[in-house]
């Protein structure tokens, strides 16, 4: 008898709802009325529209451009076959019943879409065995900051949990946020650095130098990236990943999951980077604007939290 079940895969395909960046895929899990686990195409693989230069649909370009997000590429977890092909391993729990929704922006897109899951399957993340009463919920932001400012990336209370895998696409007209650090607030009093600087988060180094990153626990793919350090108001798009299971962020009780819109790695972000030895506290209260600091940027997010009672 199945006391509950995980999906393990899913697969979509389409020429033209393959490469919208809008497609959205919800999952509705023992009935809820709102998906827990919802995404955009795009922002559920880390690829942002304009991350799409190279793609096999424009003629003459080649199929798998170098530096482009076109595939093939992948990891363990999710991935590019084709510029309109995609597939993803995330694990879904639920104890009764699962529905899963496409819904096309055009209404007129053709697809393919092939789920799969397992009754019984004991729900590992990250090496860990979880309870049965395990969920996958995806926390979305979308909003446009000015630099300098804090962007609430998650925010949960009253379960137990781990962040899983975090996505992100950002277009801004200027690199005022390349330095700002990423931190967590774990059970409401301990505080925990996750980087010094943004791309240290997905495993990179020197922002502006970074090449595109397409790896098993991180990516990276910076578009129209900066010559140096010193060019703050150039525009330009980042799409990046990273996964935890090397390194789960555990809580017991609550979460609070942020990021400091600055290129200030110092006393300037009020301590919301880590420039002090030992690492300074969190502050608990945003930041006041910071006007020296230009250029505003728009960001999307996903979070791959699961959380279970205790």
């Amino acid at each position: 008898t199945a006391t509950h079940g995980v999906m393990t895969q899913a697969w979509h395909a389409g020429k033209s709802s393959g490469i919208n960046p809008e497609l959205r895929i919800r999952y509705y899990v023992d009935g809820e009325a709102t998906a827990s686990v919802d995404y955009p195409l795009f922002l559920g693989h880390a690829v942002g529209p304009a991350q799409t230069k190279g793609t096999n649909i424009i003629p003459g370009e080649p199929f798998g451009l170098p530096n482009s997000s076109t595939g093939p590429w992948g990891n363990q977890v999710f991935g590019r076959t084709h510029d309109s092909g995609w597939y993803n391993n995330y694990l879904v729990p639920f104890e009764k019943s699962i529905k899963i929704t496409l819904t096309d922006p055009d209404a007129k897109s053709s697809f393919w879409y092939m789920c799969r899951g397992v009754e019984n399957l004991p729900i590992v993340i990250a090496g860990l065995p979880l309870p049965p009463s395990t969920r996958l919920n995806l926390v979305r932001t979308s909003t446009t900051v000015r630099a300098g400012e804090l962007v609430m990336l998650a925010n949960v209370s009253g379960k137990a949990g781990l962040l899983r895998q975090t996505n992100m696409v950002i277009n801004s007209s200027s690199y005022s946020y390349q330095e700002g650090c990423i931190s967590a607030i774990i059970d409401g009093t301990n505080d925990l650095w996750l980087s010094s600087g943004l791309e240290d988060y997905f495993l990179g180094a020197y922002f502006h130098t970074m090449p595109t990153e397409r790896l098993p626990f991180s990516g990276f793919q910076n578009i129209q990236p900066a010559t140096s350090d010193y060019e703050p108001e150039r525009g330009n798009s980042l799409s990046a990943y990273r996964i935890h299971d090397p390194d789960p962020v555990l809580f017991a009780s609550s979460f609070q999951f942020q990021w400091i819109a600055s290129s200030q790695n110092n006393e300037h972000n009020l301590g919301f980077c880590n420039y002090d030895w030992p690492a300074a506290p969190i502050p608990r209260t945003l930041p006041p604007p910071q006007p020296s600091l230009n250029g505003s940027i728009t960001m999307n997010a996903l979070a791959f939290i699961y959380t279970w009672d205790e």
